[in-house]
């Protein structure tokens, strides 16, 4: 009679298998498990401390799951090592491939990449005090409250620019419930970024990075629709 994993604490057989087998079994399943979890989830667009925090926060649960596990008798210590390190392995893996030819992003990447997520947090503030004022705020500065979590700091883009700008371009005209949720509400002045890319958020908090000619061509589109629907352009905050 085959013994259940619960009641063997010491084996080197679990269920007619040799142990170790077992042992590298969940360690690959759980290491390709976060690796698909972490993709299917879009994990490759948090920023790097989000994803730490992510891998953090998932082992500390099952640190402590498999602890009292462990504790009640009803679970192998390798099994629960196993887990956590195939976990940690998965987001491993997910930051590698996250990272072109396995190298870190540096200058111009980097800062474009800081550019979205910025862009995607004012964006949230921007719901935040629509939510809270039945309004847009006027400018992006009074975004930077307390209450909202904006800092100085984000009301610019990081990337700087071949000009020198790093204006953010807030339409503040728009009803957030109302208004088609492919319309932009945010999005880089044209000469902020050096390769000519364009970060834009659109209503529903979704966060795109464009060519340059790509942007001009989505933003003639939405004044005109704007237009069209409203009877006046779009009204960008200074």
């Amino acid at each position: 009679m085959r013994e259940p994993l619960s009641v063997l604490p010491y084996a080197r057989h679990v269920n007619g298998l040799p142990g170790a087998v077992v042992y590298v079994g969940i360690f690959a399943v759980a290491t390709v498990a976060t690796l698909g979890l972490c993709l299917c989830a879009g994990a490759s667009e948090w920023g790097r401390a989000t994803q730490m925090t992510a891998a953090g926060a998932l082992v500390a649960l099952e640190a402590l799951g498999i602890g009292i596990l462990v504790v009640q008798g009803r679970c192998h210590w390798l099994c629960a090592l196993a887990l956590i390190l195939g976990t940690c392995c998965g987001f491993g893996a997910t930051l590698l491939l996250h990272r072109p030819h396995g190298q870190p992003e540096r200058g111009a990447a980097m800062t474009v990449r800081q550019c979205r997520e910025t862009l995607y947090y004012l964006g949230e503030a921007v719901h935040a005090y629509y939510r809270r004022n039945r309004r847009c705020p006027e400018t992006l500065a009074l975004l930077a409250e307390p209450e909202y979590g904006v800092s100085a700091q984000r009301l610019r883009c990081p990337a700087g620019g071949d000009a020198g700008s790093s204006r953010y371009v807030y339409v503040r005209n728009l009803n957030l419930s109302r208004d088609p949720q492919d319309w932009i509400l945010l999005c880089d002045e044209v000469r902020n970024h050096a390769d000519g890319t364009v970060n834009v958020v659109h209503l529903n908090g979704f966060v795109e990075t464009l060519s340059r000619d790509e942007f001009l061509r989505k933003w003639e589109a939405f004044v005109a629709h704007h237009s069209e629907k409203t009877g006046k352009p779009p009204e960008v905050a200074d």
